[in-house]
């Protein structure tokens, strides 16, 4: 949920290992702004009420200077750690990192890992599930769970 994303400048002053607003939705209550990803899981779980607000979520258009501010960064190919050196704007990161890039990746099911796409079925197969920390109760459960 929104918040909960890290992200970190490198010397060059360009984003790295991001987790973006990715595809942006707003919570008509609250304004809160959520990944359309992120939110939709949790609708999964809770589909009525905002995570913030506890309010009834509903959707509102997310505001046109968020997307101007998202289409004015300049970000790193997720796969820069395989060997990519594409540095690309918000706007056309998707395409790139799904279609165009020369190090192609999957995010294995199991671990949320970004995997080279030659290598994901042995990956997969000695995988073991993320452990992540529930924010209520404080236990770790695996990420296959969530």
């Amino acid at each position: 949920m929104a918040g909960t994303h890290e992200f970190y400048f490198d010397d060059d002053g360009m984003i790295q290992n991001v987790f973006l607003l990715w595809k942006p939705k707003s919570c008509g209550s609250c304004q809160h702004l959520f990944c359309d990803k992120c939110i939709q899981k949790w609708k999964r779980i809770n589909s009525t009420s905002c995570p913030f607000c506890c309010t009834p979520y509903k959707e509102k258009r997310v505001p046109p200077y968020i997307h101007s501010l998202l289409g004015r960064l300049s970000i790193r190919c997720r796969n820069s750690s395989f060997g990519c050196t594409e540095i690309l704007s918000y706007n056309s990161l998707e395409q790139h990192e799904t279609n165009e890039c020369q190090y192609p990746t999957k995010q294995c099911h199991i671990c949320g890992n970004y995997i080279l796409t030659d290598a994901i079925d042995q990956h997969q197969s000695s995988c073991n599930p993320a452990l992540i920390e529930c924010r209520i109760c404080k236990h770790l459960v695996d990420s296959e769970s969530f």
